[in-house]
């Protein structure tokens, strides 16, 4: 049941990422660089749940690692799709 939560996790976050990357190709002037911008943010707010309520260190590597590699994937798909600059 652990694997099927962390991939609809990984799905909502990667729908989620979309979501902004196509908000963001419509508002800014440099959306790809914006997108990279917003994502860093989100990476490191989102790197402090599991290192703050792991109940050990071993968890707290471990779903830390989860958010990395989520990112790790999502993140350059998402910016291959974004334009540089908007025309």
């Amino acid at each position: 049941m652990g694997g099927v939560a962390v991939g609809l996790s990984a799905a909502v976050v990667a729908l989620a990422a979309l979501g902004v990357g196509g908000i963001l190709r419509r508002t800014s002037r440099r959306p790809r660089r914006a997108f990279g911008w917003v994502s860093l943010v989100v990476l490191v707010l989102s790197l402090a749940g599991p290192v703050v309520q792991a109940s050990t260190a071993a968890a707290g590597a471990a779903l830390a690692t989860l958010h990395l590699v989520v990112a790790a994937v999502v993140v350059p798909l998402v910016m291959r799709r974004l334009p540089v600059a908007r025309p």
